[in-house]
């Protein structure tokens, strides 16, 4: 889906702005577009560098990342997606170790592909989180798990690009994709085998992941 927006207010004086936030707001200056706007899988409309995203990043509230040359939104999930997370983020928070964390939707350093970060539904992470400030994002670079919950707009990238950027990431030892269509669990492992795993309720295939999760050995 592509959203003809526009940039709100420029803020802050005509000096102090870059010419990348300039090209932003000549871009996209047809409407006034409120925080709530965009959803999930909106496309920005145009092309746009790694430098006009990160102006569009400081300017916007929401989630977005940059694939190849368009700007994708990644806030504003439905329920279900929302409802899945949480159920993924609670059953992991019971059995974590000691030492580790749990987050939904933090930048994590990307490997692959033009954005330099991505935000994947849950990251888990032990030890000592390393983070790195890009252009004010604070981006994670040491995940020890990635969970991306699949939906109709992000199913595409969630398993190409993104997965391989994710795989990439020396710390990463487990990618899981959720399917709640098809209430399966895609589970990569560092030196396993990829299985799927079904289970009849969302809350059961959250308590498998997490017990998953919490066999590898993340630290260090």
């Amino acid at each position: 889906m592509s959203t003809s927006v526009s940039c709100g207010s420029r803020g802050g004086t005509p000096s102090s702005r870059s010419a990348f936030d300039e090209s932003i707001h000549q871009k996209c200056s047809a409407i006034s577009v409120p925080a709530d706007t965009f959803s999930q899988g909106d496309v920005l409309q145009g092309k746009y560098t790694v430098e006009q995203f990160l102006a569009w990043m400081r300017i916007r509230p929401e989630r977005f990342e940059l694939h190849g040359d368009r700007i994708v939104c990644t806030s504003g999930t439905k329920k279900e997606h929302r409802e899945a997370v949480r159920t993924l983020d609670e059953e992991i928070q019971k059995r974590k170790r000691t030492g580790c964390h749990v987050d939904i939707a933090d930048a994590i350093q990307a490997t692959v592909g033009t954005s330099p970060y991505y935000f994947p539904d849950l990251i888990v992470v032990c030890g000592p989180q390393e983070y790195e400030d890009i252009d004010g994002i604070d981006v994670l670079k040491n995940p020890c798990v990635v969970i991306e919950v699949l939906s109709r707009t992000t199913r595409k990238s969630d398993e190409s690009f993104k997965f391989e950027s994710h795989l990439g990431l020396p710390s990463v030892k487990l990618v899981v994709l959720v399917d709640t269509d098809a209430m399966t669990a895609t589970i990569h492992a560092s030196g396993r085998d990829v299985h799927v795993e079904h289970r009849p309720t969302m809350r059961e295939l959250a308590e498998h992941v997490a017990a998953v999760v919490v066999e590898l050995d993340c630290v260090g």
